[in-house]
C-alpha cells in the first residue's frame, strides 16, 4: 500500500510539474538555446519571457494521434525541432505538419491561440510586464513603419 501511495503521489506531482511550465524537456530545449547565465537572467529579470519560452516548447503545439489531438509527451518535446517550423506558424490559424513526429501529425497552434493560452498561465505581475513589453514593441514597430 505504501508503494502504491508513493507511485500515485509521484504521478500527480509529475503531472502538476508538466502542467505548470516546468517540463524537463522544455527546460532542456531552453538550455540548448541559451547559456546558463542567460537562462538565469530570463528567469529572474524577465520572468514572463522565461515562462513563455518554456510554454512555447511544451504547449504551443499538439500531436494528432489516431484522429485525436493531445499534448506532447516529454519524449516528443525532446524530439521535435519547433524552431524549424517557426516560419510556418500562422497568426490566426492552426497549421498541421503531416507526419512531423514519428509518422504522427504535429499541429502548431496559431500565434493568437498561443498568446491567449500563454497569458492564462502568467501571474498578474508577469502579465503586466508582458503587456508593457508588447505595447513597447508595437510602438517601435509603428515608428519604423510610418
Amino acid at each position: 500500500m505504501k508503494t502504491f501511495t508513493l507511485i500515485v503521489l509521484w504521478t500527480i506531482l509529475s503531472s502538476c510539474t508538466h502542467a505548470f511550465g516546468q517540463s524537463p524537456a522544455a527546460q532542456e530545449k531552453l538550455a540548448r538555446r541559451y547559456t546558463p547565465s542567460q537562462v538565469e537572467d530570463l528567469r529572474v529579470n524577465t520572468h514572463y519571457k522565461y515562462v513563455g519560452l518554456l510554454y512555447y516548447y511544451e504547449g504551443s503545439w499538439l500531436v494528432q494521434e489516431a484522429g485525436q489531438l493531445r499534448n506532447p509527451t516529454e519524449d516528443e518535446i525532446r524530439a521535435v525541432d519547433l524552431d524549424a517550423w517557426m516560419p510556418l506558424r500562422s497568426v490566426t490559424d492552426r497549421v498541421t505538419i503531416p507526419a512531423g513526429l514519428n509518422g504522427m501529425d504535429v499541429v502548431l497552434l496559431s500565434r493568437d491561440e498561443f498568446e491567449v493560452a500563454y497569458l492564462a498561465r502568467l501571474d498578474a505581475n508577469d502579465r503586466q510586464q508582458y503587456e508593457a513589453y508588447k505595447a513597447q514593441q508595437m510602438n517601435l514597430q509603428a515608428k519604423s513603419n510610418p
